[in-house]
């Protein structure tokens, strides 16, 4: 397997990688080239940290977190009827999504939209946990 090393000469440059290798096998023999003027703008970014990735983790782990409990009670009270909230709610988040210039909030906001209707597919199994005798069937209500 042959690869194709390219080197960054300037010395200056000290947070770029100094060898970039490419597999010549799968991207063929090109050498990425990196102008002065982005590396330098690279390194200026470069050396504060972001934790909008952390973010948006901890958003979704949360978000499918409050869902589920959700979607349980959901089904215990209203049965399936209630799904309608739930891709309004979504449709709601989505237009939301769409319109926040901030990529952080405009994220959150998408994954609540997809949790939201991943919870209208979790409705319609919730219903069938309870006729399976898996989670408890309110006695108040019908089971539809």
């Amino acid at each position: 397997m042959t690869r194709i090393r390219c080197a960054v000469l300037q010395p200056r440059l000290s947070c770029i990688l100094r060898l970039v290798i490419i597999n010549a096998n799968l991207v063929g023999n090109y050498c990425v080239i990196l102008q002065p003027e982005f590396a330098e703008r690279f390194c200026a970014k470069s050396k504060k940290m972001n934790f909008s990735g952390i973010v948006i983790g901890i958003s979704a782990f949360l978000c499918i977190g409050i869902f589920h409990p959700i979607v349980i009670k959901a089904e215990y009270y209203f049965g399936t009827r209630c799904w309608w909230v739930f891709l309004l709610f979504a449709l709601c988040c989505i237009a939301g999504s769409l319109f926040t210039a901030a990529t952080v909030p405009s994220t959150i906001l998408g994954v609540i939209a997809f949790s939201s209707l991943w919870s209208i597919l979790e409705l319609f199994k919730q219903r069938k946990r309870v006729e399976k005798g898996w989670f408890p069937k309110n006695p108040k209500r019908d089971c539809k």
